[in-house]
Parts: C-alpha cells; structure tokens; sequence
C-alpha cells in the first residue's frame, strides 16, 4: 500500500527541499572544481630491489649441473 503522497506545502517540506537543493548546488560546485583542478599523476613506483634470498634463488637456477 502506498501513503497519500509528500505533505506539498508545508514547512517541513519546504525545509528538506531547500536542504536537498543546498546539497546539489554544492555537488556541482565540487564537481566542477574537480574538473577544472585534476589531481596530479601519480609517480611510477621504483623497482623493489632484490633481497639477498631473492637473489641467491636466481643465482642457483643460472648454476651449471653436473
């Protein structure tokens, strides 16, 4: 069952109202300074240097066997 509908008119409503429009005047200011000042890129991250496991590890596979 549906209720009879928002109370048009009264002061609560006109209350929420101005809240909402408050709240989408304010989305679209930060909408548009997000727009006109983008983040800077971010920096590649450096490679991670090798731990000495790490390159032990390497150093074994590239072993001439027997």
């Amino acid at each position: 069952m549906g209720g009879l509908g928002p109370n048009i008119g009264s002061e609560e409503w006109e209350r929420a109202q101005r809240k909402k429009e408050a709240s989408l005047k304010y989305a679209e200011e930060v909408r548009t300074n997000a727009a006109a000042n983008p983040l800077p890129a971010r920096k590649k991250e450096k490679p991670k240097e090798k731990t000495a496991r790490e390159k032990a590890l390497e150093f074994a596979k590239n072993v001439p066997k027997p």
